[in-house]
């Protein structure tokens, strides 16, 4: 597969195999035949691709089918990500930092109930555990497990706004 043009000239009259490292060749190829074979799309893949002074640089790779000089063609069209993975990455560094900081608060809060009352020491923690194993055991889609266990956490979150004499009171509640 020959490159007919490319950003100032660079390519032109490379083989494109020579930059699509070989993990990649096959999948390139694939979709070729898919815009051959469906016209009216634009197909897209990523890629690693290997420059010409042969470091390595993630890009995207756009192939549509097209007429050249009244044949039928392939175009593609290959733009360099590298800027976009790292800013994906960073973004992912960020979500898990935010998420960590998360179960670490939903943590504090379930100690912080526990605080207010010597004998649920612990009890957030199993009813949590508990309820992770059941949904397992309930094939709960892997994605959904966490929310459970968060949830489980607090189930006792409305402890929090109901003061001390009222949730510690022997005997039972009056109606005020």
């Amino acid at each position: 597969l020959r490159l007919s043009r490319g950003q100032n000239g660079l390519l032109q009259g490379k083989n494109l195999g020579d930059y699509v490292l070989r993990a990649h060749v096959g999948d390139l190829m694939g979709l070729l035949g898919k815009a051959i074979a469906a016209p009216e799309a634009i197909f897209r893949q990523e890629a690693i691709l290997a420059g010409a002074d042969g470091t390595e640089f993630p890009a995207e790779i756009a192939v549509g089918y097209c007429a050249w000089q009244g044949h039928p063609a392939v175009q593609l069209v290959v733009r360099d990500i590298t800027e976009r993975k790292a800013a994906e990455e960073a973004i992912r560094r960020a979500h898990a930092e935010l998420t960590q900081a998360c179960d670490h608060s939903l943590d504090g809060w379930s100690r912080a109930l526990e605080l207010r009352d010597r004998n649920m020491v612990g009890h957030a923690q199993r009813v949590a555990e508990l309820t992770f194993r059941l949904a397992q055991v309930m094939a709960v889609p892997e994605d959904e497990l966490i929310h459970m266990r968060r949830g489980a956490l607090l189930h006792d979150i409305g402890k929090m706004g109901i003061p001390d004499r009222i949730l510690q009171k022997p005997g039972p509640l009056t109606d005020d």
